[in-house]
């Protein structure tokens, strides 16, 4: 089991990094071919159809994972009938939404809307086969078929934007990479679905994961919300600089943190009987993502001006401020996702919901006080935001399961003390000397420390 897991651990970081940093690369090379204003154009599509995703999924992909030992063939293949259907009903309320939307923001969207969001109905055909590789524990296949969609669609979205297409080639981007991740999975599997429909079958895969989709829901609203309202209320540049700052912060910490979650989530499952053992475990790996993440954001933070002005030329200057503190907000959204996954690993759904609720109203709030005063204001609520959700699901965490509540915190403030004097010392000091300090005391504090916070036996 052990070597299954580090086996599925390495082609679940195999999918996700590689194609995040084929990303990466492609929207480096996108932002120097095109303006702000195409990113924030992009950046409202994704509201809608990101949001109709979630929808279309459920929560039935986690019900179908956490009840692997117990699906039947016509689980799968109700599943995959109900994720078809949702997918052409989301699919017919944005186009016909498509003009009204258009007429809020005052842009033309609807074409550019109504093309993006056939991606829905390619998604909708993959959900199933994508779940039973993962029941299966075959990240190796996912990340074959992430990285070559990927590069395909990445070649079109180039050749489109060196053609003068602008925000076509983003759309390009995301529904070409879409369709090919979607045809490889059908193509490749064995399984074939059957014509059958029990709503039985349904209503029991529902049950776990409608509370799952409707916090998902929640936080996707939620995120979305300062979206819908900065593209509202600023201009789409300075919503293209926001989203731009977003992505490059916490996406990249996201994405890895799916990585850890798609492949740790079957596991802790193992574990759900012995809620001690459980929190054991929870606690190695929220250490590990500390030791993980905390380098590389330090990393970005010391060098974000150089790293913004090289990378993506000047027009992108003004986004050197709200990437840093966005930066300084993704230290704590591996963490929070992590203690969320605990709830999700118990079977506790209803908890799961009930906490994102609230952490979702004390960020209406915090945004209803920061909206008007600028996207860098808006980005220190954000920072906020996290380091309360951090402490609210640790703390609710930690109690479920029966740990010390101050079990994981002397590794965090070591963290956060060691970071808060680099970032002090930046003001005195070339980036290249702080660059150069930091990897020198994170070396020391790997060595001496390894027993205690790093490598633990249960």
């Amino acid at each position: 089991m052990k070597n299954k897991t580090i086996l599925a651990l390495f082609w679940s970081g195999v999918d996700k990094f590689s194609v995040v940093g084929i990303q990466i690369i492609l929207d480096i090379v996108l932002a120097r071919l095109l303006l702000p204003k195409d990113f924030g154009i992009l950046a409202i599509l994704m509201i809608f159809v990101t949001f109709s995703q979630l929808i279309l999924d459920g929560g039935i992909s986690n019900a179908l994972i956490y009840n692997k030992n117990k699906n039947t063939s016509s689980d799968f293949s109700t599943a995959f009938i109900f994720n078809i259907v949702q997918g052409f009903l989301l699919y017919t309320i944005i186009f016909v939404s498509a003009p009204f939307i258009s007429n809020f923001y005052q842009i033309n969207l609807t074409l550019y809307l109504r093309v993006f969001a056939v991606s829905i109905i390619f998604n909708a055909f993959s959900l199933v086969y994508r779940a039973r590789l993962s029941i299966d524990m075959n990240f190796k296949k996912q990340a074959k078929f992430s990285l070559l969609s990927i590069l395909i669609a990445g070649s079109v979205a180039l050749f489109l934007a060196y053609s003068g297409f602008g925000i076509w080639s983003l759309v390009a981007l995301y529904l070409v990479q879409t369709f090919l991740n979607s045809m490889f999975f059908i193509a490749s599997s064995k399984w074939i679905p059957e014509i059958l429909f029990d709503f039985d079958a349904l209503k029991r895969l529902l049950r776990y994961g409608w509370k799952l989709m409707l916090s998902a829901v929640i936080n996707s609203a939620y995120v979305n919300l300062y979206t819908a309202i900065i593209g509202k209320v600023y201009s789409t540049r300075d919503l293209g600089i926001y989203s731009k700052s977003f992505q490059m912060s916490i996406f990249p910490v996201s994405m890895i943190t799916v990585v850890m979650q798609r492949v740790f989530f079957p596991v802790l499952v193992g574990f759900n009987h012995d809620y001690k053992l459980l929190g054991k475990k929870n606690s190695q790996i929220l250490r590990l993502s500390m030791f993980l993440f905390f380098p590389l954001i330090a990393f970005l933070f010391i060098n974000s001006e150089f790293i913004v002005i090289t990378l993506l030329t000047e027009k992108w200057m003004p986004m050197i401020m709200p990437f840093k503190v966005l930066l300084l907000a993704s230290l704590f959204y591996p963490l929070i996702i992590i203690n969320m996954n605990v709830f999700q690993v118990i079977g506790n759904t209803k908890l799961y919901l009930n906490i994102e609720i609230v952490n979702k109203i004390i960020g209406v709030i915090i945004l209803f006080f920061t909206i008007n005063k600028g996207v860098v204001a808006i980005s220190y609520g954000i920072l906020f935001l996290f380091f309360i959700q951090f402490l609210v699901t640790d703390i609710m965490s930690k109690i479920v399961l029966g740990v010390h509540l101050l079990h994981d915190f002397k590794f965090l403030i070591l963290q956060l003390v060691i970071i808060s004097i680099l970032i002090y010392f930046q003001k005195f000091c070339t980036n290249l000397f702080v660059n150069f300090f930091y990897f020198v005391i994170y070396t020391f504090i790997l060595f001496v420390f390894r027993k205690n916070y790093i490598i633990k036996k249960t």
